[in-house]
């Protein structure tokens, strides 16, 4: 009995299990469509593990265009970049914190590859000096006031004797940036200094070492220095000193003699 199932589970083994247990085992190869996407993904794994440990994603150039005010040491230390993983750079916020200096208008960042951050600025561009206080400022085409950040630039001055609160991002008065922009045009530089305060409007230290009032109003300047001028000629022919000139109505200058 023994013998005869030994034989029947060889025969059963034979016929069933050892041709399942021999066959070999085949898998089923992957489309050439998922081989290539396998083949990105391991490209793209291996440049972030590149990018992560390579250098010159953390220390790379900041190019600045348009930018007398702004360096890239200023973007840097404004945007925090100072060995910041390009990846991580925001350039939204960067843009909104350039844009924040008093001395730029508008600005645009953006990354770029080979790593690299180029910054784009329009920056306000000063038309005159404005000295108060014995601070130095400059003043753009809208009237704002900026530092002048130690920059020495050969343009037009106004000196304030007003003695008010004058600072960064105030902006000067319409009227006056407009009357003294038209006496530059007239070329009143060239005749000595020119102040403005409050109560007498515009005065002219001239170069001869006395005052001319010029007061406000712009489109009688021209026809004032036109006074002036004339007055002057005059008494400097006669040898005479004035102590001042007033020409704020022009067509009767008024002026006073040093005496003897």
């Amino acid at each position: 009995m023994r013998t005869r199932r030994s034989r029947k589970r060889r025969r059963l083994y034979r016929s069933l299990i050892r041709p399942i247990a021999l066959a070999p085992v085949r898998l089923k190869s992957l489309p050439p469509a998922h081989w290539a996407a396998l083949g990105v993904v391991a490209l793209i794994l291996a440049f972030f593990i590149y990018s992560g440990l390579a250098w010159e994603f953390y220390d790379y150039p900041v190019v600045v265009k348009g930018g007398k005010v702004v360096s890239p040491e200023v973007v840097k230390a404004l945007c925090g970049l100072e060995y910041y993983h390009i990846f991580f750079v925001n350039s939204k916020q960067c843009q909104k914190k350039l844009e924040g200096i008093l001395e730029v208008r508008e600005a645009s960042v953006s990354v770029r590859f080979p790593p690299k951050v180029v910054v784009a600025v329009e920056e306000r561009e000063p038309v005159m000096e404005l000295i108060s206080g014995g601070k130095s400022f400059l003043v753009d085409r809208d009237g704002v006031l900026m530092e002048s950040r130690g920059r020495q630039l050969s343009i037009f001055r106004l000196f304030d004797d007003s003695g008010g609160d004058v600072r960064p991002g105030r902006k000067l008065s319409p009227v006056v940036l407009t009357i003294a922009l038209k006496l530059k045009e007239l070329g009143v530089e060239k005749e000595g200094e020119l102040h403005y305060h409050p109560d007498e409007g515009f005065i002219l230290k001239a170069k001869g070492g006395f005052p001319v009032y010029l007061g406000m109003t712009s489109y009688l300047m021209k026809t004032r220095l036109e006074a002036y001028r004339y007055v002057w000629g005059h008494l400097e022919a006669e040898g005479l000193k004035p102590a001042y000139i007033d020409v704020r109505a022009p067509d009767a200058p008024v002026y006073s003699i040093h005496s003897p």
